[in-house]
């Protein structure tokens, strides 16, 4: 604990997926070094965290086929004098059937970078503009399992992604792409979680045996803590895991 007596902070952004919804995209680059207005996907997230104090170091999580390419670009960043620690954690799997999920993933970060702090988790396949500084803020308030949630502001979209029912900020169910969503909230895998609960994410895969998707770990936890969704109040969020939608968000950035 520093800086006034507020939790110091580790962000891990998960990019050990191979982009199967890309096509032969997904098979040439990993979709958080897709460019998107002439830089990549992840460096919109690393300028926001760089702007945190309250974020140590940032861990990237990657696999084999594309450990090459994260070699390279984390070297730029350190060159370029990047204000954090930065990280690389390379799985040894080369293929989408052998990896490990995405909660594999995130507790296999836990233990290589020995993460003991609170943890900020992201997904790589997120490109967003909000302020990671004033939603680091509120979850240091609330200092409780968060996650963040966008309004895509139809049902019928919202069917797509997972669906939160949320009452003053806490959130009450969650439903994976749901055929009745409850609510036009959507988890955007973007989660807070405090250093007393990081060992959630290991229960809950001993329990399941699952480790995909992400969604169903959030489901589990509303029935065993409190959770509690932040809305941005400015800003955009956007999935650029499937090809149409990284088109589309490229051509807009491009234009």
């Amino acid at each position: 604990m520093d800086l006034e007596g507020r939790q110091i902070v580790d962000a891990v952004i998960l990019c050990s997926g191979y982009g199967t919804r890309l096509g032969d995209l997904g098979e040439l680059m990993p979709k958080a070094l897709l460019p998107i207005g002439g830089k990549p996907v992840i460096e919109y997230t690393t300028t926001e965290l760089e702007n945190e104090k309250l974020i140590e170091r940032v861990i990237v999580t990657t696999n084999s086929r594309y450990a090459q390419q994260f070699t390279y670009w984390i070297n730029l960043k350190k060159a370029a004098k990047y204000g954090k620690e930065l990280h690389l954690i390379v799985e040894s799997h080369t293929t989408n059937g052998a990896r490990l999920g995405a909660l594999g993933s995130t507790i296999n970060a836990i233990k290589e970078a020995n993460i003991k702090k609170d943890m900020l988790l992201i997904f790589g396949d997120n490109f967003f503009t909000f302020q990671i500084g004033k939603l680091v803020k509120e979850f240091d308030r609330l200092h409780k399992p968060c996650v963040i949630a966008y309004n895509v502001g139809s049902r019928e979209l919202a069917k797509k992604f997972g669906v939160l029912e949320v009452s003053n900020n806490k959130v009450l169910s969650f439903e994976e792409k749901p055929e009745n969503p409850k609510s036009t909230l959507i988890s955007t895998g973007i989660y807070y979680i405090p250093k007393e609960t990081v060992g959630l994410f290991e229960q809950y895969v001993k329990e399941t045996g699952k480790t995909d998707p992400p969604g169903l770990f959030l489901q589990w936890l509303v029935g065993r803590t409190d959770l509690y969704a932040i809305v941005p109040e400015k800003g955009e969020w956007d999935d650029i895991g499937a090809l149409d939608a990284y088109k589309k968000l490229f051509e807009r950035y491009r234009k």
